[in-house]
């Protein structure tokens, strides 16, 4: 969606619910404050106990309580695990065990069955299921629309959004404007420059202008995901955050590899001190998007506040491994050196 997320002293200019200090140059406070050994006893999974875990909702994104969830082992000889959805809609299966494939699988009548392969590649593997209401007629393809309507911008057009999109990263937002409106007078019906200025608007609380802007894009490709994204964006921007769920959740149902609704949801989620519910959409912007230096970091201090200690410090490691030369990496390395010393003094 416009930024790579590779260079490691740029963050994303969407992050507007982290705390302050997660987009500054130090490393956040919290984040250092190892938990006690006694916390750690009380809340740390052991190891080898590796989870499954997810949400069942809606297309709209409301979640779906008492629902039965089945887990089989596709291996001869395993056990067939059952649990119950919370009241978020929230289920999670315990021990599981790293390297193995299952079949999860949700029946709710008047609605298609849901059969998904899952193999436990980390300790804690996501598996969000959405319900589509029975009957479903027939399905574009989630990409068609976006790379049929590129096929027809013009070359001039294109590089005039692309000029805005790193002026946007620089911070220069009155040149981005200006690029992404000389994109649109070249093509009119350039949905990604409307959703790029629709962005813009909403970081600087221009909210009318956002609203005209993502609206227009979304009325040239009423099934975009990424405008959907952007919807969701302009709606925590103007504190909606009910409207900006249903809005990521519906970018998120057209295509469940928008990194940027993932990402976007999470942080909401995160904000609002659900970060049970956050960590689904974090784990997999990681696997969509592992250059995103911004979502490491939140995936972190998700997984500190859930006291998931061994996660956390799997993270550190994996983000000191993709980012050595960032500017919070001594400061990480501190942080990482110490979480490591509390969890070999739990044992």
């Amino acid at each position: 969606m416009g930024r790579s997320g590779l260079l490691c002293a740029a963050l994303l200019p969407f992050a507007w619910v982290v705390p302050a200090p997660l987009l500054a140059s130090q490393w956040p406070t919290n984040a250092t404050q190892v938990p006690t050994l006694g916390v750690c006893r009380a809340n740390c999974p052991s190891t080898g106990a590796p989870q499954i875990q997810g949400e069942v909702r809606l297309p709209d994104g409301t979640p779906v309580p008492n629902v039965t969830v089945q887990l089989s082992p596709q291996a001869s000889g395993g056990s067939v695990a059952t649990a119950v959805t919370d009241s978020s809609g929230m289920f999670d299966f315990a021990n599981v065990g790293v390297g193995y494939s299952y079949t999860l699988q949700v029946n709710v009548p008047g609605y298609l069955p849901v059969s998904r392969s899952i193999m436990t590649f980390t300790m804690i593997t996501s598996a969000d299921v959405v319900l589509e209401p029975q009957p479903s007629g027939p399905k574009p393809s989630k990409h068609a629309l976006v790379s049929v309507e590129r096929l027809r911008v013009p070359r001039g057009a294109i590089a005039q959004f692309k000029r805005g999109e790193r002026q946007m990263a620089r911070g220069k937002s009155r040149a981005a404007e200006a690029s992404f409106r000389k994109a649109i007078r070249i093509f009119p019906d350039f949905a990604e420059s409307y959703m790029k200025l629709s962005a813009l608007y909403a970081d600087e609380g221009r909210f009318a202008k956002a609203n005209r802007a993502i609206q227009h894009a979304l009325r040239l490709q009423k099934d975009n995901s990424e405008a959907y994204g952007y919807l969701g964006y302009v709606y925590v921007k103007e504190k909606h955050p009910k409207k900006a769920v249903q809005a990521f959740h519906r970018g998120i149902h057209l295509d469940m590899d928008n990194w940027f609704a993932q990402l976007e949801l999470g942080r909401l989620r995160y904000s609002q001190k659900q970060f049970r519910r956050a960590l689904p959409h974090l784990l997999l912007v990681r696997q969509i998007h592992p250059q995103l230096l911004s979502a490491h970091l939140l995936l972190y201090d998700d997984l500190i506040r859930l006291n998931r200690l061994k996660e956390a410090l799997h993270e550190l490691d994996d983000f000191l491994s993709r980012f050595p030369h960032c500017r919070q990496a001594p400061q990480l390395r501190k942080v990482r050196a110490a979480l490591a010393a509390s969890l070999s003094r739990s044992h």
